[in-house]
C-alpha cells in the first residue's frame, strides 16, 4: 500500500519523536506549502487560524494544522487534525487551542490565543480511506475579525479549472522545515477523474476535490498545512471579493511530486453539517447551480457493431451499449482500459457504478454485463496514448469464460475522433483508478505527523 501524507506536523521533543496528541494518521501523511510564497501583508486572510495542540499534557502547546474563521466562535479544520490515530479516538479538547491574526509564529502567542471548547468531527470521518475529513473547534471565547464564507449547498465551488489559493505554516519541502510565516500558493483545480487514478481506494468526488499536479512538480500543500483552506474568490455587490472555503487541505503522495495532485475536503458537500452546529456563518450564494461540466458527448453503440477512435493518456470516450451483453475494447496501439458502469451521470465519481472493470496489459479488454442490467455505458480510458477498436456483442458466457465475436454477426463500424473525448471526464476516471494502478497504490493526509 501506497502510503499518504497528512499534513500535520511532527515535533522532536527532549530528541524523541512525539505524536502529536491526535496528530498522527494511520496513512503518515504531509503537508506544508511547497513552492509559494510569505504572505507579507498582515491584513491578508484575517480569517487564517493555526491549530495548536498540548502533545504531552503540560499545557505546552506547539502549532501542527492550520484552520479557517468561519464565525466569531467556530473554526472549520480536518477531522484527522482532530483525531489520535494511535488510541483510534479524537483528541481530548483540553490539548487544542488555536492562534488567530498572526502571520508570524515565531512572535510566539502575540496574537490571540483561544483555547478550544469543543471539538467536532464528523461522525462518518474514516481515518483509514481520509473520507469525510472535516471537523470543527468551538473556541472558549469569541474573536471578532473578518470571516471566510462557505459555500452554499445549491452553489458548488471550486470551478473546474480555476485557480485555488491554499495557505499554511507547513514544511517548504517533502521532509523538510516547517516554516514560520504564512505561506500562500495558487493551485489549478483538476478533474476527479484525472485525480482519481492516484488515489483510487480512497477518493471520492461527492466527497473531495484534487488541485495542483503540475508536471513539473514544485507546487503543493504539504505536512503542517493539514486542516488549512483552499480558497476562491468571487465578487459581490456592494461588498466586493470575498474568500470562500471551497476546501480543507486533507492529503496527498507526498508533496508537490511531479503530475500528482493533493486532495482537499469538498466544503459545499458539507455545509448543512456545518450549520447544524454552528451560527453566525456566512454562506456564498452568488452562483447558484453553476455548471462545472464540459460538454461530454456519449457515442450510440448498437449490439454487433463496433467504433474506432483515439485517445491521448488520460482521455476518455463514453458509449452506450445498452442491450448488449458483451463489450470488447481492442487497443490497436497504446493501451486503453475499459469499464462499463449503469449510470450517464459522469459528474459523480464513485466505485459502486462500476460493474466492470478491464484493464489487461495484452491488446483485448473484455467485460461481460449482466441480463438484468438495464442501463449500460462502456468507459474508454486512455492509460497511454492508444487507438482502439470497442465493440459489441450478445454472448451467454460469463466473466470468465467469455470470448470476443469471431465471425457470427456482421459488425457495422463508424470512425469516433476526438468529438468522442471528454477533457473533464470527472466520473469515469475516478472508476477506473479504483480498479487499476498499476504502479500506484493509496495516499494520506496532508497533516502534520509525528
Amino acid at each position: 500500500m501506497k502510503v499518504l501524507r497528512q499534513k500535520r506536523v511532527r515535533w522532536f521533543f527532549a530528541g524523541t519523536l512525539l505524536s502529536l496528541y491526535g496528530l498522527v494518521h494511520a496513512n503518515g501523511l504531509n503537508t506544508y506549502i511547497v513552492g509559494g510564497a510569505i504572505v507579507t501583508d498582515d491584513t491578508k486572510y484575517p480569517f487564517m487560524v493555526s491549530v495548536y495542540f498540548d502533545a504531552i499534557g503540560a499545557n505546552s502547546f506547539e502549532p501542527g494544522c492550520g484552520g479557517t474563521l468561519i464565525s466569531d466562535r467556530w473554526v472549520l479544520t480536518a477531522a484527522h487534525c482532530l483525531y489520535n490515530n494511535d488510541f483510534n479516538r479524537p483528541i481530548s479538547v483540553e490539548r487544542i487551542g488555536v492562534l488567530l491574526g498572526e502571520k508570524d509564529l515565531t512572535q510566539g502567542q502575540d496574537g490571540n490565543f483561544v483555547k478550544a471548547k469543543r471539538l467536532i468531527t464528523h461522525p462518518e470521518y474514516d481515518a483509514e480511506t481520509n473520507q469525510n475529513d472535516i471537523g470543527l473547534i468551538e473556541l472558549l471565547e469569541p474573536y471578532d475579525a473578518p470571516l471566510a464564507l462557505v459555500p452554499s449547498v445549491d452553489s458548488p465551488v471550486p470551478v473546474l479549472g480555476e485557480p485555488g489559493l491554499v495557505l499554511g505554516w507547513g514544511v517548504i519541502e517533502e521532509s523538510g522545515e516547517q516554516s514560520t510565516k504564512l505561506r500562500e500558493v495558487n493551485l489549478p483545480v483538476i478533474s476527479n477523474a484525472a485525480c482519481f487514478p492516484f488515489y483510487p481506494n480512497q477518493f471520492d468526488s461527492r466527497l473531495a476535490f484534487c488541485a495542483g499536479g503540475s508536471k513539473l512538480g514544485g507546487q503543493d500543500a504539504c505536512q503542517g498545512d493539514s486542516g488549512g483552506p483552499l480558497l476562491v474568490s468571487r465578487q459581490t455587490t456592494g461588498i466586493g471579493p470575498v474568500y470562500i472555503v471551497a476546501g480543507i487541505v486533507s492529503y496527498g503522495d507526498g508533496c508537490a511530486r511531479e503530475g500528482i495532485p493533493g486532495v482537499y475536503t469538498r466544503v459545499e458537500a458539507f455545509t448543512d453539517w456545518i450549520n447544524s452546529y454552528t451560527s453566525g456563518t456566512l454562506e456564498y450564494n452568488g452562483q447558484l447551480d453553476a455548471q462545472t461540466v464540459d460538454n461530454t458527448i456519449i457515442t450510440q453503440l448498437a449490439v454487433n457493431s463496433s467504433s474506432t477512435g483515439q485517445l491521448l493518456s488520460g482521455q476518455v470516450a463514453y458509449f452506450d451499449v445498452t442491450g448488449a451483453r458483451q463489450v470488447n475494447l481492442t487497443s490497436l496501439s497504446g493501451d486503453a482500459d475499459l469499464f462499463i458502469i449503469d449510470d450517464a451521470d459522469f459528474q459523480d465519481i464513485s466505485a459502486e457504478l462500476v460493474r466492470c472493470a478491464s484493464q489487461e496489459e495484452n491488446a483485448i479488454d473484455i467485460c461481460v454485463i449482466a441480463e438484468d442490467q438495464p442501463n449500460a455505458y462502456a468507459v474508454v480510458y486512455g492509460y497511454e496514448d492508444s487507438s482502439y477498436t470497442i465493440s459489441t456483442q450478445l454472448v451467454s458466457g460469463t466473466a470468465d469464460t467469455a470470448m470476443p465475436l469471431e465471425t457470427g454477426a456482421q459488425l457495422s463500424s463508424a470512425d469516433i475522433g476526438g468529438g468522442a473525448l471528454s477533457g473533464k471526464f470527472c466520473l469515469a476516471i475516478f472508476i477506473m483508478c479504483i480498479f487499476r494502478l498499476r504502479s500506484r497504490t493509496a495516499a494520506q493526509p496532508h497533516s502534520v505527523s509525528p
